[in-house]
């Protein structure tokens, strides 16, 4: 397809979907209290954060997925560290919550978010791969 490869093949690209520019926007928003952001909520969706955490995780592991696809001599490993790592930190993010007194909280509800983000990220990206 036209758009894989145009999308595979443009530097800029990665500059912007970066892992660790993302993993810095989730720390960011993992820290920031809770009160911060009743104000924003726009839209009158319930379970409004827990879309959040599937977009954000989503977007980390498709962004590791494509930082080191070229990298990587194996898409099989490469789904398995990108998978681990971004749970890992998912894991580490809602564990800062717990232990924290920055006005956030722990829930496995965001935790399962979180991992069926990471895992729709490694299938998306799978299929564009399979589309190249």
């Amino acid at each position: 397809m036209l758009i894989t490869k145009y999308f595979f093949n443009k530097n800029w690209i990665k500059k912007i979907i970066n892992p660790y520019l993302i993993a810095f926007v989730i720390l960011f928003l993992s820290i920031t209290p809770d009160n911060n952001f009743t104000d924003f909520n726009v839209f009158p969706i319930s379970n409004l954060d827990k879309i959040i955490h599937f977009i954000i995780y989503f977007s980390l592991s498709f962004s590791i997925l494509f930082w080191y696809y070229e990298r990587s001599s194996s898409q099989l490993m490469l789904n398995i560290i990108a998978f681990f790592s971004a749970t890992a930190y998912g894991v580490l993010m809602e564990s800062l919550q717990f232990l924290s007194n920055l006005g956030r909280s722990a829930s496995f509800l965001d935790f399962l978010a979180n991992e069926m983000g990471i895992i729709f990220g490694l299938l998306i990206f799978e299929l564009l791969i399979r589309l190249k």
